[in-house]
C-alpha cells in the first residue's frame, strides 16, 4: 500500500513539473540588452617610425632617439551602420606618441648634454567590420574584425629648453622650424574576447546601470604607411605595430 502511494506521488511531481514548466519559462523576464550603436576603444602599442630608411646607411634617428621602442597611445571611437550579421562601422582615431632622446650639436654633429623630443599624434578615419554574429547567437566569445583607412600624422620636435626646435635652412639666413604632418593609410588585422562571457551577471549590471552593451579585450596587429603615399620629400613615420587594449560597445 505504501509502495503505491509513494509511486502515485512520484507521478504527480513528474506530471506537475511538465505542467508547470511553460508558465515558468513565460513568466522569467527577458535579458536586457541596450540599443549597440558605438565603440569606444582605447588601445596601447609599441612604436618606433622608419625615418632611417630614407637616409640610406644614416641613421639620424638611432642616432637621437636611440634603438629602443616608445609607447603609442590611442583612442578610438566607431559608429555602427550595419550590425546584422556582423558589424559594419566608420572610426575615428586620435593617438600620442612622445619619443624622449639626446640633442645632437647641429654644428659639431656631436652629442649634447640636452635632451630632445619628438611628439607624433595620429590622426585617422576608417572602415571596419567585426565578425560578431556568432558571439551574438552561439555565445562564441571570439570577434574577429579588419579595419582599414586613411592617416594624417601631426609631429613636433622640442629643443632643450621644450620649444619646437629649429635648424639652419637650405638657403643662407633660412631657418627650418621642427614640425610638420605626413599623409598616409593603415590596415588592421585583430580578433577581440568577449568579457561578458566570464561574468555574464556582471555584464548585465553593467548593460542596466552604465548602457555599456558588450566589453572586450582585443589585440591586433597594424600596418601604417605614412609616408605622404612615397610622394615627396616627407618624413617617415611608418611603422608596423601589435595593438592591445579594451573596447566598449554601447
Amino acid at each position: 500500500m505504501n509502495i503505491r502511494i509513494f509511486s502515485a506521488a512520484v507521478v504527480l511531481v513528474i506530471v506537475g513539473g511538465f505542467v508547470a514548466s511553460p508558465a515558468s519559462a513565460e513568466e522569467e523576464p527577458k535579458k536586457h540588452e541596450s540599443p549597440r550603436r558605438f565603440f569606444l576603444e582605447a588601445k596601447f602599442s609599441p612604436y618606433r617610425p622608419a625615418i632611417d630608411s630614407e637616409f640610406g646607411n644614416a641613421t639620424p634617428f638611432k642616432d637621437v632617439f636611440g634603438g629602443g621602442q616608445f609607447l603609442m597611445t590611442q583612442v578610438e571611437f566607431e559608429y555602427e551602420i550595419w550590425n546584422k550579421v556582423g558589424i559594419i562601422g566608420i572610426g575615428a582615431v586620435l593617438g600620442y606618441s612622445r619619443l624622449v632622446g639626446t640633442g645632437i650639436n647641429p654644428v659639431t654633429l656631436e652629442e649634447a648634454t640636452d635632451k630632445t623630443a619628438m611628439n607624433v599624434m595620429p590622426l585617422a578615419i576608417h572602415m571596419l567590420y567585426k565578425f560578431d554574429y556568432l558571439a551574438q547567437r552561439y555565445k562564441v566569445p571570439l570577434v574577429p574584425h579588419v579595419k582599414a583607412g586613411f592617416d594624417y600624422w601631426i609631429w613636433w620636435i622640442e629643443n632643450g629648453t621644450g620649444d619646437v626646435a629649429s635648424v639652419p635652412g637650405s638657403s643662407e639666413g633660412s631657418v627650418r622650424k621642427g614640425y610638420g604632418g605626413t599623409w598616409g593609410g593603415h590596415v588592421s588585422l585583430g580578433i577581440a574576447f568577449l568579457l561578458d562571457f566570464i561574468a555574464p551577471s556582471m555584464a548585465q549590471t553593467f548593460d542596466v546601470d552604465v548602457g555599456v552593451n558588450n566589453s572586450y579585450l582585443f589585440f591586433e596587429y597594424t600596418w601604417a604607411w605614412i609616408n605622404d603615399f612615397g610622394v615627396g620629400n616627407s618624413m617617415n613615420l611608418s611603422a608596423g605595430m601589435f595593438v592591445g587594449g579594451i573596447a566598449f560597445e554601447f
